[in-house]
């Protein structure tokens, strides 16, 4: 066997440590891996298209893949959840299985395993970005316009989505003055859908964000909006 040159020698270690990190990048996820998983974790739609409110049967087979997923996030190494091009669809996937006020009951696509996965996963993010409220309102809610674009189809027929109508909720109980008075109007059209549904699902979690709304928007905002006179 032939002997390694006197260079390449005296520079084994650092070679060595070189391709180790090499393989180590390429067994973690890419940005499509993460996006993938999440996507797998999302509720899915409700079965059928009777209006009624969802129940645990709809979800019996989805919990243990979701929180699997969930569980499977939660230990991955912050570098691969680090891209930010997966952050909307991994805080949507957060704003699913988080709360929205501490009385709340655990909804049926969610369990307490759930929450507190989806707790530490929330924790993880603002770790390695900045706090949700920061996050949706920095460069003029650059990541808010992207999880609503992610939400707009399933909140057309929330009916069939009711995860959605949770996670703007607690999305919307996230947003500070003076951003959320400034979307508002993209707001309202799916609220008001849900303080009309007859389904005390959709209409209690439609009360809680135009109660947030007026809590949080000065009334001369809203009447400058135009939205005084419809949120009297």
């Amino acid at each position: 066997m032939s002997e390694i040159p006197e260079l390449v020698a005296t520079h084994l270690p650092e070679i060595s440590a070189h391709f180790a990190a090499s393989a180590t990048d390429s067994d973690q996820p890419t940005v499509g891996d993460v996006k993938h998983l999440v996507i797998s974790a999302l509720a899915p739609a409700l079965p059928c298209s009777e209006e009624r409110p969802p129940q645990a049967d709809d979800y019996t087979d989805h919990l243990p893949a979701s929180l699997e997923i969930l569980t499977r996030l939660v230990n991955m190494h912050s570098y691969s959840i680090s891209r930010p091009a997966s952050l909307p669809s991994l805080l949507l996937l957060c704003a699913q299985h988080s709360p929205c006020t501490e009385t709340e009951v655990t909804p049926p696509w969610s369990s307490t395993e759930h929450q507190l996965q989806a707790s530490l996963l929330l924790a993880k993010l603002e770790q390695i970005y900045k706090p949700v409220a920061f996050l949706l309102v920095e460069q003029d809610r650059k990541l808010l316009a992207q999880i609503l674009t992610l939400l707009q189809p399933s909140l057309e027929k929330f009916l069939s989505y009711p995860a959605s109508v949770h996670s703007l909720a607690w999305l919307t109980s996230h947003i500070p003055h003076p951003h959320l008075g400034q979307v508002v109007a993209q707001l309202l059209p799916h609220v008001l859908n849900w303080v009309d549904c007859w389904i005390s699902h959709y209409k209690i979690a439609g009360c809680q964000v135009l109660g947030h709304i007026i809590a949080t928007c000065p009334s001369t905002e809203l009447v400058w909006y135009g939205r005084a006179d419809l949120l009297s």
